[in-house]
């Protein structure tokens, strides 16, 4: 199941979806914020990047996921009685969106009113594409080797660092070693602290160099490497013009009225029968396949 925001806001908000639960906390849900922003440059078919122009500049991309690249806005005169959420239909005869009965589709000529006369409804002339986002992932990359004493080795800068390093829930750096023969893991944390087989280290996330190495509990041993499983963010900010990576090539060209956002994706949504009770005073029935999961 993907959940996306199908607009930017129309009275300059920034808003963000994120996968959470009913226990988070506001200040402690770990996840993904995914934002949405208008294409900063043309994009032409067959390319593997695409600019968007965010409310914020903390909107993220999650490596890996989904991209929604539309042009289904629509800007036209609306009537002073129609309000936010409407329903409208478009008459072409004098080119005006009028208020019709609240219907569940949105196909051209339909659209909802989102308010300053824009409208979202599948643009005639425009394009909806779902795209791969680059996972970048780099493994067993070596960043240094033990000698069976020095239980700080020397760790060298993760060498895939211009976007910073990934910190997204189920994405972050995980370093290895063999310490006494036996294989050892260091988790590396959203913030670059590592914690594990370790008493220490810190990543700094942006650059990907170590500010403090890893001190593991026991050294690494004589010979064998240290390594490090990582991802690099699939996209960078210049200000609010965030550029994203794609695992493939778009489509379809779309100008800058399209507009793009990552998508907040969780597990396919599938029915689950846990248990069932017959209620019947007649008939005989074939029970060996209920309930059908």
């Amino acid at each position: 199941m993907r959940i996306f925001l199908s607009a930017c806001s129309v009275a300059g908000d920034g808003y963000a979806l994120g996968l959470g639960s009913q226990a988070d906390k506001e200040n402690e849900i770990n996840t993904v914020w995914c934002g949405v922003g208008q294409v900063a440059e043309e994009v032409e078919a067959g390319g593997n990047t695409v600019s968007l122009t965010m409310e914020s500049a903390d909107m993220e991309f999650p490596n890996g996921g989904y991209l929604i690249l539309a042009d289904n806005l629509y800007g036209g005169w609306v009537p002073e009685l129609v309000n936010v959420g409407d329903s409208l239909e478009y008459d072409e005869t004098d080119y005006k969106w009028r208020k019709i009965a609240n219907v569940p589709d949105i196909t051209w000529p339909r659209g909802i009113f989102l308010g300053n006369d824009v409208i979202l409804c599948n643009h005639r002339y425009g394009t909806v594409e779902t795209l791969d986002l680059a996972d970048n992932l780099h493994e067993a990359e070596q960043i240094g080797s033990g000698d069976g004493v020095n239980a700080t080795p020397t760790l060298t800068r993760l060498s895939h660092n211009a976007n910073g390093v990934c910190g997204q829930p189920g994405k972050r750096p995980v370093v290895t070693a063999t310490c006494g023969g036996v294989a050892r893991t260091v988790a590396v944390g959203k913030t670059g602290a590592c914690s594990g087989y370790c008493s220490g280290g810190q990543l700094n996330m942006a650059t990907g160099e170590w500010t403090t190495p890893i001190t593991w509990t026991s050294p690494p041993d004589n010979g064998t490497s240290v390594a490090c499983t990582y991802r690099e963010l699939c996209y960078s900010y210049n200000g609010l013009v965030a550029t994203v990576q794609l695992a493939g090539q778009v489509a379809n060209a779309h100008s800058t009225s399209a507009h793009g956002c990552a998508c907040v994706y969780a597990a396919e949504v599938a029915p689950v029968v846990l248990d069932w009770v017959e209620t019947s005073t007649a008939g005989t029935y074939d029970e060996a396949r209920i309930p059908r999961n």
